[in-house]
């Protein structure tokens, strides 16, 4: 069954590399930009390794790698290596299977696979505590009252736990049709009411959702009825190959398309309503972006290197 499963979601991914070449040429748009992209540091692979996941908040940028197991912090204001933590290991506060990072103002927090939990750190690095998972996590992020919200990789539905210091309450969220939901991607806060996130439905494509009234005193978050339409270079882009990666800071959300061409990669910046208020060519093509007030921050696996563009 996995095999058949992957054999088809290779002939949409080949299928969509064949639409994305017929393409006609780039067309204007209002909402088009060219930003410049400022390379702020070149990585060296041997000592990094395998960039895992990234974020950012007001004063620094964390990269979190694998093979070796570290965190890097970097000072956005010279964007010099402010910190390496390489404690590696199964114990509280070390990194044996480390994913993903997420940056508050205040802590870190560092989901380990192996270790089924969060790791909590300060600003500096220093090991606060640790949260038990229940399941292998696929996304977390953070607002800024110290509020985390966690997906969980389940076929058939989308489960996301809100946690503070202990797990508060867990979502199941309900498909925005009738047909099953097949996996959960990157998901996003923006403000303290509504998380945003990628989800693909069965045989269908990834698409961006959000769904309201997350952390105050109602018991039923809902599912808005909004939605987008991506177009690039002309045509409509194809939702399955869309999201590379999402960033959002206070009043914006952004959503990187996973596909590129000549003329670079689209990314797209949109409001809390999903409208899309404009439209990145960026290059060289990028895996992970984060976002603050400032500025997009992103990774490109290409060159090993960190990017800005200034918002």
């Amino acid at each position: 069954m996995i095999y058949i499963k992957s054999l088809f979601l290779l002939f949409l991914f080949l299928n969509g590399c064949n639409k994305k070449q017929e393409i006609k040429p780039l067309t204007s748009f209002d909402n088009l930009k060219n930003p410049e992209m400022t390379l702020k540091v070149g990585l060296d692979s041997l000592l990094v390794g395998e960039v895992l996941s990234m974020d950012v908040n007001v004063d620094n940028l964390f990269l979190l790698t694998k093979k070796p197991e570290r965190i890097y912090k970097y000072n956005l204001d010279s964007f010099s290596l402010d910190t390496i933590y390489n404690q590696v290991g199964k114990g509280p506060g070390e990194l044996s299977d480390p994913k993903l990072i997420a940056a508050s103002d205040n802590n870190i927090f560092v989901v380990d696979v192996s270790k089924m939990s969060i790791d909590i750190f300060s600003t500096s690095l220093d090991f606060i505590q640790t949260i038990p998972l229940n399941g292998i996590p696929n996304s977390i992020d953070v607002i800024d009252r110290e509020y985390l919200a966690v997906s969980f990789i389940e076929i058939g539905q989308s489960r996301i736990e809100l946690y503070d210091t202990q797990l508060i309450k867990t979502l199941i969220i309900k498909a925005a049709s009738n047909k099953p939901i097949e996996t959960i991607g990157k998901l996003k806060f923006i403000d303290e009411e509504s998380i945003y996130f990628s989800r693909r439905y069965i045989n269908e494509s990834f698409r961006i959702e959000i769904v309201s009234g997350i952390t105050s005193k109602n018991t039923n978050p809902y599912l808005l009825d909004k939605s987008t339409t991506y177009y690039f270079m002309g045509e409509e882009i194809p939702e399955f190959n869309l999201v590379g990666d999402l960033a959002a800071n206070r009043t914006k959300i952004f959503t990187l398309a996973g596909i590129s061409s000549k003329d670079g990669q689209p990314l797209f910046v949109q409001n809390k309503d999903l409208e899309i208020k404009a439209i990145y060519i960026l290059g060289p093509p990028l895996s992970l972006i984060a976002a603050n007030e400032d500025a997009i921050y992103g990774y490109s696996y290409t060159n090993y290197s960190i990017y800005f563009v200034e918002l």
